[in-house]
């Protein structure tokens, strides 16, 4: 299913700057300058770039560098917002282009009332010339208030970890 703008139910790029967003280290993450491995960081670019394969996106997309150290991640959650049925997630994830020791695990995650975060789909990715399409039935939380989590992981080893999600969204 290809989705259009006006069935467009959460943008996870548009005010990413605005989410909560953490890391195993106690530093600004969003907009960081650079490719900052030790730290963990997030950026927003509004048309693309060189992706693994490589390939050229003119899409919206969001890079996250999770921070160094074999439990590294960076997480960003957003506002909560009311799942409807017939609502799902994508997205095409992968490492970013001339990352060869590239070796992370992207997750979609919710959470609820305070409740610890859920994964709802994870994703390995690896350098290895292809991004992958992310899809998730939001369908068992039709109804529920909840706040979406993207979160990246490194494999042990947080060097040319950089992670894409290309037009991330929630879609009815």
């Amino acid at each position: 299913k290809i989705w259009t703008r006006s069935t467009l139910t959460l943008d996870f790029i548009r005010d990413y700057c605005d989410m909560v967003w953490e890391s195993s280290n106690d530093r600004p993450l969003c907009a960081a300058q650079g490719h900052v491995y030790g730290v963990g960081a997030v950026n927003r670019y509004l048309e693309g770039g060189i992706l693994e394969g490589p390939s050229d996106e003119n899409e919206p997309l969001l890079i996250m560098i999770p921070s160094e150290g074999a439990d590294g991640f960076i997480s960003g959650r957003y506002p909560p917002i009311e799942v409807k049925s017939g609502d799902y997630f994508q997205s095409w994830v992968g490492c970013m282009h001339d990352s060869p020791w590239c070796s992370l695990t992207l997750e979609l995650a919710y959470t609820a009332d305070g409740s610890p975060p859920q994964v709802l789909g994870s994703w390995e990715q690896y350098d290895d010339g292809a991004k992958d399409y992310a899809v998730v039935d939001l369908s068992s939380l039709a109804g529920r208030t909840v706040s979406f989590m993207l979160i990246v992981r490194n494999n042990g080893d947080s060097r040319d970890d950089r992670a894409f999600w290309l037009t991330p969204a929630i879609v009815h």
